[in-house]
């Protein structure tokens, strides 16, 4: 388990002690680059944050901890992101790594992307020569 916190976050002390009390030696707390630590992981869990729309750029599977019914985001809708309770997460790990079907959350990710983001461009070429003036 990897845990990258925040790059505003100066204080790990939280992580460390929790690895600590929990007797816990399979964890890492890592600063390093983002994506890679997308491109090494099996899967990406997070409460909220940019780097889940990375994770489905790298067609990864995402995991939402949703510590509210009333912190509801668009991502929780699209059916790509498995939206669960802190509780409930060690079954939902479970049920994704027996059940992944990496051809149709590729499509799902791919199409949310798309609806979202306007990713990836068609004919970025082209987009690009009209911003310029060519």
């Amino acid at each position: 388990i990897i845990i990258k916190p925040h790059p505003t976050e100066d204080n790990i002390q939280i992580y460390e002690e929790l690895i600590k009390k929990n007797h816990i030696n399979n964890i890492i707390i890592s600063q390093n680059s983002i994506f890679e630590l997308i491109s090494l992981s099996s899967l990406v869990i997070s409460v909220f944050s940019t780097t889940m729309y990375d994770a489905l750029c790298f067609e990864k599977p995402v995991i939402r901890i949703k510590f509210s019914e009333n912190n509801q985001q668009v991502i929780d809708l699209s059916k790509v992101i498995i939206t669960t309770t802190l509780e409930e997460m060690p079954d939902e790990i479970i049920n994704l790594l027996r059940s992944f079907d990496h051809k149709t959350f590729s499509k799902k990710s791919k199409a949310l992307m798309k609806e979202q983001f306007g990713l990836p461009e068609e004919d970025p070429e082209k987009i690009l020569k009209s911003l310029i003036g060519h």
